[in-house]
């Protein structure tokens, strides 16, 4: 920590140094035993002019200088002062310049014999012209290669590489040395004080005169640290390498910052690792400890490890060698001391260092080592976080040198298993328990996944992978059957305690972690231990982001629930209804990615028990599916839209949460449920602020019912929240009840787009009620019931003739259609497999009817049709539009309904309707033929009118044709039929005939012909009229007579 002063014999210490840097007088003056060594650097602050005239500095100034007199040096240091340094500057400069071109004729350049005879006798001026001269030309022509270039050793022939006897000689040291400090100040471009120490490396015994240098330029010291680092060069001579190594560590010693300062230098620059080695062991002098070591080792791993590999002949390197004694110094302190919690952190480190020199040099235990190693482990400490550290540590100590641990398996053995009966350990809250590794390392070892514990290992140890090597003998044996059998570790298991706010961020193993591999193995279900309430307790403890085991989990937990064929019992239980129903009921905000997870597990069982493979009844204990009340109670649109806007903090949960929610519960997937809302409310209205003010005032009772809803209605408008459901079924019950002249439009149309707007935020309620309102029955309808006879819904048409609230009903219409699709299809998947073709033929058929069902009764709301002179803009005409509307995305979504509902028949006022409404009737006329071809002559009559209108609207060449065969198909039931079923059934068709006439001018020649066959019966028809009247008149008259 000294430094020896070679003129005073005196030592720098560090707080003289740290004096010198903050230059405080007043305690450097009372370090008498080192003024010496700096009377340049006082001799030239005490003569030197200051900008800072303050009467404490002139104090200072006037203290130095009484000091300074006490020394006879100073009259030589003062002297030197006054000197003319410019001229100085210019003569040297000379003196170089004329040396130089000696040097090229080879002439001595030197001339030393007269300078060393009289440089005692020499002025101020001229000695100071001496050693900046020599200084100057040695930094101008130091040596740069590795060869000596002393004058003892050098090559005569090459005089330039020589080092001037001037700055070698001891006589002339001391003075040398105080006139360099002093040109050092006054001519810092012409001696750069970097470069100059450079050179100085080249001078014998230079340490003494670097250092004083050095200390009269504290300023400096850090920047010539850095240099002298970057500037070393192995091509250099070793006694120069020698020497820098020593002046860096003299200047490390003084400061501690600037031998931190070394150390970052020698790893940018990549030199000196030897120096870098002894500023982290060895540079304050004490004895090197596993922290030092493991600081060094750790920090510097490349550095670290070409020092361990650097043998001498025949021997291990230094650096290992330490390593050795230091670790075994620390065992025997472990031993004699015991580990306790204060100590645990030395043990970690050991460990981590013992482990890091396996991966380095392949590290080796002795037996000595060893046995202290075991002698230590049934005394780990075993309450505190960083003792559970400390354990897992030492069990990944003993699974990466497992293949030396052979003599000691009875050791390792009892110690395990003393581990495993420790419940506290399994128990215990922190993130990484002992026991969660402990059965992480049990479970891999049972499926021998040796890589994922190398990996494990290696973590822990921060060490690479591979220079863990693992034995699938020793330990796996003692792991796997005399310790932890895969019943213990179901059991250990489920006292692990969950982790709290488990989320992404977390990094290493976690009880998730364990519960995963095992949930794989199915071993829970094997060995009868309940993993649900764990399960359940987990999912409760999530947080943002999400970690991506939860996902995972879910899912094997879901696929342990099914059972095996072979064994119906090994199933693991569903999670309890009732608990994720009072897990819903929490606030949205506090939990709402717990709620999110629950919803996936829900709908993931849902999937699974839809796509359970179908085996026979006998053999199957079948998975029981979630009741629809209680994913009606799940505020599914506002969950899934939540987490859309946290999507990237939900990782795959979010597309496998939407790939679920389509084919679990279609009716939340209509697309313009997740559109955004554009419809309603997006500048704010100045009618609502006077509402807002209306509301509180005792003027509101005083309005009828109406209006007073009206305004309460606008309110909850404004802002949609939990408090516009119950308005929301308020105003439908008022408008439902009232006439049409009552409730104004404006009220009808904000209930409507009020109503949609909320579908679109929390449907799951509002669906339901709505139904129940507008039907008007006392018999209230769940959900299970509407999605099973979703023509129920269609109730709400009775008596429903305002346009507003019928927007309302085909959207529940197709809501409910879309949920009875898919609840149809997942029951015939259920059904077995002998009667499965049978089911869905089945359920194509309830599908088809249901669906056609809907199109009549929708197209019969329709009637009646508007009358002549009504106003095209009237609300009937708005109600045709909405359900035509309606009908022609059903006939696009199944264009076989088309023809279903047209063999059915409908009223004929509706056909005109529906062909002008719906574009896409144009279809029926493929089904023409056939419906004429039908023997029921409706049927063939409602063609005929079909064509009519169809004609009107579309004028082609296949609507001429069908009117053509409409028209020969009258013709030929003219000729077949009875002439009562004709004047019956076709007269009142011949109306429509004119209609195709009129549109399609060439059939008046068809026409014509039906005209001519239809004549004579008729003519016949009358004529047989007449005499049955005859006929009636006599039997009359033969009565009265």
């Amino acid at each position: 920590m000294e430094i020896m002063d070679s003129a005073s014999e005196v030592k720098i210490d560090r707080t003289f140094f740290d004096h010198l840097e903050s230059f405080d007088i007043y305690q450097i003056l009372k370090c008498d035993k080192h003024i010496y060594s700096v009377l340049p650097l006082l001799t030239r602050c005490c003569l030197c002019s200051s900008s800072d005239i303050s009467q404490q500095q002139e104090e200072k100034k006037q203290k130095l200088m009484k000091t300074l007199l006490n020394y006879d040096d100073v009259n030589f240091l003062i002297e030197s002062l006054s000197t003319d340094f410019n001229q100085l500057s210019i003569d040297c400069i000379s003196q170089l310049s004329l040396r130089s071109k000696k040097a090229q004729f080879g002439e001595n350049v030197f001339g030393m014999d007269e300078t060393l005879t009289h440089f005692e006798s020499y002025s101020v001026v001229k000695k100071f012209r001496v050693v900046v001269t020599e200084v100057k030309w040695l930094m101008l022509h130091r040596p740069n290669k590795a060869e000596s270039f002393h004058s003892k050793h050098g090559s005569q022939d090459n005089s330039c590489l020589s080092v001037a006897p001037i700055l070698q000689l001891p006589l002339f040291r001391q003075s040398v040395t105080d006139l360099l400090c002093i040109a050092l100040h006054e001519l810092p471009f012409l001696l750069p004080m970097c470069e100059v120490v450079d050179a100085l490396l080249y001078v014998d015994n230079s340490l003494d005169m670097i250092m004083k240098v050095l200390i009269n330029s504290p300023w400096s010291v850090t920047e010539v640290c850095c240099h002298l680092i970057k500037s070393d060069d192995e091509i250099q001579a070793d006694y120069v390498r020698q020497t820098r190594v020593t002046v860096i560590k003299h200047i490390c010693h003084l400061s501690p910052s600037i031998a931190t300062l070394a150390a970052k230098t020698c790893v940018a620059a990549n030199k000196l690792p030897h120096l870098l080695a002894w500023i982290y062991l060895n540079q304050d002098g004490e004895e090197t400890t596993v922290a030092k070591l493991a600081e060094f080792v750790f920090t510097h791993r490349r550095v670290a490890k070409s020092l361990l590999l650097s043998k001498t002949t025949g021997e291990e390197s230094p650096l290992l060698a330490q390593c050795r004694r230091t670790i075994d110094r620390e065992l025997d302190y472990l031993i004699t001391t015991g580990v306790s919690h204060e100590n645990a952190n030395s043990l970690s480190t050991l460990i981590r260092l013992c482990c890091t020199l396996r991966e380095m040099v392949v590290y080796k235990f002795s037996d000595a080592e060893l046995e202290k190693i075991f002698r230590l482990f049934p005394f780990l400490p075993l309450n505190t976080e960083k003792a559970t550290q400390l354990m897992i540590l030492a069990l990944c100590l003993t699974i990466a040198s497992i293949h030396q641990m052979a003599p000691y398996s009875a050791q390792l053995s009892s110690w395990l298993r003393s581990l495993s009966r420790n419940t506290t350990l399994f128990t215990q809250s922190s993130d990484t328990s002992m026991g969660q590794f402990l059965l992480l390392i049990a479970i891999y070892y049972h499926g021998n996944q040796l890589t994922t514990i190398s990996d494990m290992v290696a973590a822990h140890l921060n060490i690479k992978p591979s220079a863990v090597k693992l034995s699938n003998t020793i330990l796996k044996q003692i792991i796997t059957y005399e310790v932890f059998t895969e019943q213990v570790i179901s059991q250990l298991t489920v006292l692990l305690s969950v982790t709290k706010d488990l989320n992404g961020n977390m990094k290493g193993y976690l009880p998730i972690h364990c519960v995963c591999q095992l949930l794989k193995s199915r071993a829970f279900s094997k060995h009868n231990v309940s993993i649900a309430e764990w399960i359940t307790s987990q999912l409760k403890q999530v947080s943002l982001p999400l970690h991506p085991m939860v996902p995972q989990m879910v899912s094997l937990y879901i696929a342990s629930t099914i059972p095996q064929q072979h064994n119906v019992r090994s199933a693991n239980p569903q999670l309890d209804e009732q608990t994720i129903r009072e897990h819903f009921q929490l606030s949205q905000d506090e939990h709402f990615i717990s709620q999110l997870v629950f919803l996936y597990y829900v709908l993931c069982h849902q999937d699974a028990v839809h796509s359970e493979p179908v085996v026979p009844a006998s053999k199957k204990r079948p998975m029981m599916s979630y009741s629809n009340s209680l994913i009606s109670s799940i505020p599914v649109k506002r969950l899934v839209s939540k987490a859309y806007e946290y999507r990237h903090q939900c990782g795959s949960l979010y597309p496998s949460l939407v790939k679920l929610l389509y084919t679990n519960i279609p009716q939340m997937c209509r697309a313009d449920m997740w559109l955004p809302d554009k419809s309603i409310h997006r500048r704010p209205n100045p009618l609502v602020r006077q509402f807002q003010k209306l509301i509180n005032n005792e003027e509101l009772s005083k309005l009828d019912p109406i209006h007073k809803q009206y305004i309460q209605l606008r309110l909850v408008a404004e802002s949609l929240s939990e408090n516009t459901l119950p308005v929301l079924m308020e105003s439908l019950r008022l408008v439902h009840a009232s006439s049409k002249e009552q409730i104004p439009r404006h009220m009808t149309m904000v209930l409507a787009e009020t109503w949609l707007a909320y579908s679109r935020i929390a449907p799951e309620r509002l669906y339901p009620e709505t139904v129940n309102v507008l039907r008007g029955y006392s018999q209230s309808l769940n959900e299970d019931q509407l999605i099973i006879d979703p023509l129920l819904v269609l109730q709400c048409l009775h008596e429903c003739k305002n346009p507003d609230i019928l927007t309302i009903v085909l959207h529940l219409v197709g809501v409910y259609s879309r949920a009875s699709n898919r609840y149809y299809n997942i029951h015939c998947q259920n059904r077995g497999s002998t009667a499965l073709t049978e089911s869905q033929e089945i359920c194509y058929s309830l599908l088809s009817a249901q669906e056609s069902a809907t199109l009549q009764i929708m197209l019969e709301h329709c009637l009646p049709d508007i009358q002549r002179g009504e106003s095209i803009l009237c609300d009937q005409r708005e109600i045709q539009t909405l359900i035509c509307s309606d009908v022609h995305k059903l006939i696009i979504n199944n264009p076989y309904q088309a023809k279903l509902i047209s063999f059915q028949g409908y009223d004929r006022r509706l056909i005109p309707i529906a062909i002008a409404g719906i574009p896409s009737m144009h279809i029926c006329l493929d089904y023409v033929p056939e419906l004429l071809a039908q023997p029921d002559i409706n049927k063939q009559v409602f063609a005929v009118r079909l064509v009519a209108s169809l004609c009107q609207q579309y004028g082609v060449h296949k609507t001429f044709t069908m009117a053509r065969l409409s028209i020969n198909t009258l013709h030929t039931l003219v000729g077949v039929l009875p002439t009562r079923s004709v004047i019956a059934d076709i007269l009142p068709v011949l109306p429509d005939v004119i209609t195709i006439c009129q549109n399609m001018p060439v059939l008046y020649d068809d026409w014509i012909k039906l005209l001519a066959k239809i004549l004579p019966v008729v003519a016949a028809c009358r004529g047989e009229a007449e005499i049955d009247k005859q006929k009636s008149k006599v039997l009359t008259l033969g009565v009265n007579g």
